[in-house]
């Protein structure tokens, strides 16, 4: 009965889906961004301050990772939970892991998106969030955070794309 109503629900939100174009074409295919004439410990900084100012936990910080995550609420998370983990689960989060490499005098920032919820066992469930929406609003972050840094928009970084696929 319960893979039955998923499926049902799936489709459901399927069919209201719209598709948003994704607004910067990467090397990787996750949103990333390098920061000119700047270091890992500056750019980290400012990364787990923009985490901090939107009420996400930093659950990891090395001097080339940081993962900030975040609880999530309301119909969101019923939903998360009902498709990733059962009544035992817990609560769902979402979470960045950002990824940051010092080359030469620039740093470059990449990021993955992803859900994830601990079941009654210790068993983590995770889903990887791959819809150009979440990429988007994790590029523009990035791109608003050169600005904080004083770092210039580097041109290639910035060249849009015309996509309709996620």
């Amino acid at each position: 009965m319960r893979n039955t109503w998923l499926i049902l629900l799936s489709l459901g939100l399927g069919a209201c889906a719209t598709n948003v174009p994704l607004m910067r074409t990467t090397a990787s295919g996750n949103p990333e961004f390098t920061y000119q004439n700047t270091t890992l410990d500056k750019v980290s900084s400012v990364i787990a301050g923009s985490c901090a100012a939107v009420g996400a936990m930093i659950e990891q910080q090395t001097n080339n990772t940081i993962v900030c995550s975040k609880e999530m609420t309301g119909g969101q998370a019923v939903m998360a939970q009902l498709a990733m983990g059962n009544a035992y689960s817990t609560t769902p989060k979402q979470s960045v892991r950002y990824t940051l490499v010092q080359l030469n005098q620039d740093v470059r920032v990449w990021a993955t998106m992803y859900t994830s919820t601990q079941m009654a066992f210790g068993q983590v469930n995770q889903v990887q969030m791959t819809s150009n929406a979440a990429k988007n609003s994790v590029q523009i972050q990035l791109e608003k955070l050169a600005a904080v840094l004083g770092s210039p928009k580097n041109e290639v970084d910035l060249e849009p794309i015309v996509s309709t696929s996620n």
